[in-house]
């Protein structure tokens, strides 16, 4: 590649070196170009720009802001009004950064899962020891010392948990795919990246010969300390001691601990989503189109000639068969806003300097191709009007017409005109951060202020998918070194923009559901051990006159024992978990007591239901039988 010439922005450039695979630096870049002095003049940089620093050793965001703020004062030297600088850590400003909480939090949902995973496994060890208790028995009585015995035990576990891991592993290549698949959609961000690498086998390895050996030890130890005389006397029922059975319910009630947790980070999550979804979006994302298209400064130089080839794009597109409506916009819905440095007129008619506003530019068309209602007035007419949404009137003339009121707002050129309101819309949801917010929102229609860069819309009579070639040869025809990019339905676009909560809100309820169903078999699984082991015990209390109610009641109350513990423990436990996913959430407090309930609810059933099978089991207890037991 180096010497071949790549034209960009209608300008040849050449090629001078390749970078390593992976340097996308800041975020999903392709290639980089060096920044000239004519670029400097530009509209584009004058209005914008990136500049990255490293910090010195000791220095801090705050001491760095107030010397770029100095710089900045000099640099106006007495004028109006001069730029804005924000001085934020660069990993506040790419995709991974939105994510993190969620993704430490997905972390942490694994481990809990493999903690619940790894008590089952120490559980069924323990019975199982408590089995083998009179064969281990003999091995120490011909002479097997105790450190060989731990080591074979050990080793038994080590075997059982490595070919869980092989089968996880596998489970683990299917699961992979399926989540590559669901986030594929649209445009994915560079970071996303799924794969199951040496680094990953490794920690896959290293956690299942861990894990065998942590939860195996226990048990072995305890096999080693058997006594061997009264074991061999009693038939193996030695190990079955209180010291056994504490442990086995502490298990289960450190099971049902970590299972609130998930459940309550995935109630919130689901919770979260619902909400969502069922949020106004104040337009009709459906049978919509969009295409992104960013022109050349080079080429189109002036605003007459930016303003002459939308026109003709418009045009265009509005000739296609299945093409109603074409509009444009600078913005998307739930993608955010331009700020612009602006000005509101009072209720008085004198003007109040307000900092900045939030603001899109749009056309004439864009209220009526996405379906955005108008309240009062009407749309634009000239380049001299301004539409703004309920939230903007409310904030800035509460209580008053906003018609005829004036605006002016400085964006791309210093000096803006006063502008009038003619209309009032209802509010879109703008906010890609906060989906419940009502964002202060002003249009300014793109005649008064012509974008370089924006997105075409059309609605059509067909699925938008179908338009997306005749989208960019629509472009083509009109400048052939022009690419079309993003072309995707609207509704596609905002599912991309609501993966994180989404595809998170199904990972932790797909962790939410095995723990569950992980911990039932646990609590099943020692409350049958214990019916098993008191059989006789069972038997005399019906042969002394107790109804089978007694013995259900009794078996149920004391595995739910267990689980109102884990509750007990899990429930503070959540509360603090879930903190960390406060930023992943929409509309949804942490502590939200609806979900907490239905999570009581839900281990409440799953807890009844663990103990009642062996409950039933205890209830059809032979008392004859019973007393001849062993």
């Amino acid at each position: 590649m180096v010497g071949s010439v790549i034209r960009i922005d209608d300008v040849d450039h050449v090629v001078i070196g390749v970078m390593p695979v992976g340097s996308q630096f800041p975020e999903d870049a392709d290639l980089w170009t060096p920044i000239m002095a004519r670029d400097l003049m530009s509209a584009e940089f004058r209005r914008s720009l990136l500049v990255f620093g490293r910090l010195a050793d000791g220095a801090t965001l705050s001491a760095a802001q107030s010397e770029v703020d100095g710089v900045a004062r000099r640099a106006i030297a007495g004028k109006a009004s001069g730029p804005v600088v924000k001085v934020r850590p660069f990993l506040e400003m790419i995709g991974v950064y939105d994510a993190r909480a969620m993704l430490y939090a997905m972390m942490f949902a694994v481990g809990f899962v493999l903690l619940i995973v790894c008590g089952d496994v120490a559980n069924l060890l323990l019975g199982r020891a408590a089995a083998r208790t009179r064969e281990i028995s003999i091995r120490i009585a011909i002479g097997a010392g105790r450190a060989r015995i731990i080591r074979q035990l050990l080793v038994e576990s080590v075997m059982l948990s490595t070919a869980g891991g092989v089968a996880g592993w596998l489970v683990a290549v299917g699961g992979l795919r399926w989540f590559d698949n669901m986030t594929a959609q649209g445009r994915r961000p560079s970071w996303i990246h799924f794969t199951i690498d040496a680094r990953g086998f490794a920690y896959l390895a290293a956690i299942s010969i861990g894990a065998g050996v942590l939860f195996g030890l226990a048990p072995a130890l305890q096999l080693a300390r058997v006594d061997v005389y009264n074991s061999i006397k009693d038939g193996g029922r030695g190990a079955e001691g209180p010291h056994s059975s504490r442990l086995a319910g502490l298990l289960v009630g450190f099971q049902m601990a970590l299972c609130v947790v998930l459940l309550a980070a995935s109630g919130l999550l689901i919770h979260s989503t619902v909400k969502l979804y069922n949020a106004p979006l104040g337009v009709d994302p459906a049978n919509v189109l969009t295409m992104r298209v960013d022109l050349p400064e080079t080429k189109y130089a002036t605003q007459e000639r930016i303003s002459e080839f939308y026109r003709a794009l418009e045009t265009t597109l509005g000739s296609l068969p299945a093409v109603t409506r074409v509009a444009l916009t600078s913005h998307l819905p739930v993608s955010g806003w331009r700020d612009f440095r602006g000005q509101v007129e009072t209720a008085s008619g004198k003007p109040a300097y307000v900092g900045e506003l939030s603001g899109l530019v749009v056309d004439a068309n864009y209220f009526g191709t996405l379906g955005v209602r108008l309240r009062r007035g009407q749309a634009f007419q000239n380049a001299e009007g301004v539409v703004v949404n309920e939230s903007f009137a409310a904030k800035f003339w509460p209580g008053q017409d906003p018609l005829g009121k004036r605006i002016r707002a400085a964006g791309g050129s210093d000096r803006q005109p006063w502008m009038t309101v003619i209309g009032v819309v209802d509010d879109v949801q703008q906010n890609r951060l906060s989906a419940l917010t009502r964002t202060p929102l002003f249009y300014l229609p793109n005649d008064a202020e012509p974008q370089r860069s924006v997105y075409m819309l059309a609605r059509t009579a067909v699925p938008p998918g179908i338009l997306a070639e005749p989208f960019r040869r629509a472009v083509q025809s009109l400048d052939q070194n022009l690419p079309a990019q993003d072309v995707m339905s609207l509704e596609d676009y905002i599912t991309q923009r609501r993966l994180n909560t989404a595809v998170f809100g199904k990972l932790f309820s797909a962790f939410a559901a095995i723990a569950l169903m992980l911990a039932w078999v646990g609590l099943y699984a020692v409350v049958a051990n214990a019916v098993s082991r008191r059989t006789q015990e069972i038997g005399i209390r019906m042969a002394l006159g107790g109804t089978r109610g007694d013995i259900f009641s009794l078996v149920v109350k004391q595995g739910m024992r267990q689980v109102l513990g884990g509750f007990a423990v899990g429930l503070p436990l959540a509360l603090l978990v879930t903190r960390g996913l406060s930023h992943g959430l929409v509309g949804v407090s942490p502590t939200d007591p609806a979900t907490y309930a239905s999570v009581a609810l839900v281990l409440g059933f799953a807890g009844l239901l663990g103990c009642a099978i062996p409950a039933r089991r205890a209830i059809r207890v032979d008392p004859l039988a019973a007393l001849r037991h062993e």
